[in-house]
């Protein structure tokens, strides 16, 4: 091996090295709740209080701040997250191999004995920064507690020792949990109340609230007009913010079933693939991904996939509905299926022998609970019941589950002609039957008075007979037809798992995923998905606060798009993937430029661009400020002395316990002159950062 080769693998093996340390780093330590929460709900839920726009700014970034601020950054040390990201009761977690009953065992426990913080629904460490900053009249702590409020519930049932990087980042993702995002609105409105009534009376701006609540008041229980009083009642105002339909479209919609990403995404991963020749050249990709399908709101982007793959009324397997082959299946099988056409027939059959023999077991168990047969207690009856139902739920994909005589009439056209007139004989016969013994009960019955004596008994008894014989032609039904109901869904079961897991692989781009998957997505494909979410959900929430503010603003320390793809992590994913940069930023220009438009979709206006907006951070003295001040209550010990660390944290802690939520419940004006707390201090520094949050458009006088 020459100089030259040996030099670039040691260097390869080196930026590999650094690259997976510092990626490992970010994703222990992900944020729950992102910009669109921290940052423009923020602004929108102080606002909706009648807290003036300025001031709101300033809580919205002081509350994002948390995660830009190195020393309460969720990227260092578990005592940092237990203070302000995943804050909950502690518990210890000790490593059962170092027991015995020696001093150094003793002293082994001790050493691997952890302090853990389960976080939990607004615990009171949570608002612990908001009562110091209502006790100092300080608007940063005040800021900062926002964040840690909130991240109680985004992170709720995840530890301070490593986060939610199992799960990824679907904790961030408020359509899976709104109903705990909603809870969450409650708690910040109740605080928001108390930060509004502790700011002199100048930084309030209570008629442009009513003016922002009133439009979406009728949509609520209260189902009329708020008056001033009614800004007093935390409750109210929840109500009203939650019951918003135009709010919720904001948070409540599932992005990755947005019609916008879906024909994104697919697009891109067509254009990919068939330029590898996968995707066949003569077929279209409109012709494949018709807008009918790709309107479903129920089918994401792999469901899609699926849904095209699988054979289905309209077409065959691997064909589109109007029969044109989709895939080069030479090519699919030996990139997706591991081999060739020959061993992938092969697998698909082992699956259908598979499949054929699960759905004979489960019709053997399905018998045996109708008749109660060999079941030795009811606990077992049950148990087998539930397996059951859990087993038909599996085998029963892409059924119609409402319509067994649908399906059974679906079975039939595919059965032979003898099983056919074997079915409609049997048919006939039952029928007979049950006429015979329904017979002398027609004429008992009154139609005059039919629910009354011996009338009633009879219809009764004529209702009882119809469902017996209903339930014994479908049974005989399926018994006749079994074999060729067996034939026909293992097939499509074989078929739709081979599909399913080719959608999982071509679009491991573009789908959430959790566990494994989720490492496997940051290190072998570019995150289109994070992209096309992070600024979709920030251009919404933009248009949504111009549309009902008249103030056009966005974080000025966020990076630029194109900029994030110079950092080291990116350069490794390029380098190890050996994709070409051009064509990555040519992607994510089409990324950022498609989630703009889906953004307008969904909040239309005449809505000024980005590039007019207001830039909003700190100044280089209002960031250290924030950061001293959240250094001092961190503690030295807590950053950087692990044992008297923890001590300190449980410090803050009791403390929290006994007075941090009070703020919830009191009369704050009447605190205030009892000396409890103080009137927001809105001068000095403060003062400073509030004229750079003031808008410079005249907007803002919008409602006042």
């Amino acid at each position: 091996m020459n100089n030259n080769a040996y030099n670039f693998l040691k260097c390869f093996n080196l930026r590999q090295l650094f690259a997976f340390l510092s990626t490992t780093f970010i994703i222990l330590t992900v944020g729950a709740y992102e910009e669109d929460t921290h940052l423009r709900l923020t602004y929108v839920l102080s606002r909706s209080v009648g807290i003036n726009d300025e001031v709101s700014k300033f809580l919205a970034y002081g509350n994002q701040n948390i995660d830009q601020t190195l020393i309460t950054s969720a990227m260092l040390a578990p005592p940092q997250r237990a203070l302000f990201h995943f804050t909950g009761t502690f518990h210890d977690m000790k490593n059962s191999a170092h027991g015995g009953d020696g001093i150094l065992s003793h002293l082994g426990q001790i050493f691997w004995t952890k302090k853990v913080a389960i976080a939990e629904r607004n615990h009171a460490v949570g608002s612990m920064l908001i009562y110091q900053g209502l006790v100092d009249g300080d608007l940063q702590k005040i800021s900062a507690g926002l964040h840690v409020k909130m991240d109680t519930y985004g992170h709720a049932g995840f530890t301070n020792a490593w986060g939610h990087m199992f799960d990824g980042h679907n904790p961030d993702r408020v359509f899976l949990e709104t109903e705990k995002y909603q809870d969450m609105n409650r708690a910040m409105i109740q605080t928001l109340v108390a930060v509004r009534d502790a700011l002199p009376e100048s930084m309030q701006d209570k008629h442009g609230a009513l003016k922002f609540l009133n439009q979406f008041s009728h949509e609520s229980g209260i189902n009329r007009h708020l008056n001033l009083d009614d800004l007093s009642d935390a409750t109210k105002i929840s109500s009203v913010v939650n019951s918003s339909v135009e709010l919720k479209k904001l948070y409540a919609e599932n992005t990755f079933n947005n019609f916008a990403f879906k024909r994104l995404a697919l697009k891109i991963i067509f254009d990919d693939f068939k330029a590898k020749g996968i995707f066949n050249k003569n077929v279209k990709f409109d012709e494949v991904f018709t807008k009918e399908i790709l309107n479903i709101r129920q089918l994401d982007t792999a469901d899609t996939i699926v849904a095209i793959v699988m054979e289905d009324l309209r077409s065959e397997f691997l064909k589109t509905n109007k029969g044109k082959d989709i895939f080069d299946e030479s090519k699919l099988y030996k990139f997706y299926a591991g081999g060739k056409s020959e061993e992938f027939q092969a697998k698909l059959n082992l699956e259908e022998k598979r499949f054929a023999q699960r759905l004979r077991d489960f019709e053997h168990r399905r018998l045996r609970l109708k008749v109660r047969k060999n079941f030795t207690t009811e606990q077992t009856f049950d148990l087998e019941r539930d397996e059951v139902e859990k087993e038909y739920a599996e085998l029963s994909r892409g059924l119609n589950l409402q319509n067994v005589d649908a399906e059974i009439s679906n079975v039939m056209k595919s059965a032979s002609i003898d099983i056919q007139n074997q079915i409609v004989k049997l048919e006939q016969e039952i029928t007979k039957k049950y006429e015979n013994l329904i017979r002398p009960y027609i004429d008992q019955i009154d139609k005059q008075a039919v629910f009354s004596g011996a009338s009633k008994l009879a219809a009764e008894k004529f209702s009882e007979y119809a469902t017996q014989m209903q339930d014994e032609i479908v049974e005989m039904k399926r018994a006749r037809l079994i074999d060729t109901f067996v034939k026909i869904r293992s097939r499509q079961l074989a078929q739709y798992k081979f599909a399913t897991e080719l959608a999982n692989k071509l679009t491991k781009d573009f789908v959430p995923r959790k566990y494994n998957q989720y490492f496997k997505q940051l290190f072998e494909s570019e995150t289109y998905t994070r992209v096309f979410e992070t600024y979709y959900k920030d251009e919404v929430w933009r248009r949504f606060i111009y549309k009902n503010f008249g103030v056009n603003w966005v974080n000025g320390s966020g990076q630029d798009l194109l900029t994030e793809f110079t950092t080291m992590r990116q350069k490794f994913k390029k380098m190890i993937s050996r994709r070409n940069a051009v064509s990555l930023v040519r992607t994510n220009r089409i990324l950022l430029s498609e989630s703009y438009k889906a953004a307008e979709i969904l909040i239309e206006g005449d809505i000024p661009s980005r590039d007019e907006a207001q830039k909003i951070q700190f100044n280089r003295f209002g960031q250290f400020t924030y950061g001293w001040k959240m250094f001092k209550y961190l503690g030295f010990g807590a950053a950087f002395i692990p044992y008297i660390g923890e001590k300190l944290l449980q410090k803050i802690y009791t403390k929290a316990e006994l007075v941090a939520k009070n703020h919830e419940v009191e009369n704050i004006p009447e605190q205030i002159k009892a000396g409890k707390y103080k009137t927001i201090d809105v001068s000095g520094n403060t003062g400073k950062q509030l004229g750079q949050m003031a808008a410079p458009n005249k907007c803002v006088q919008l409602f006042l």
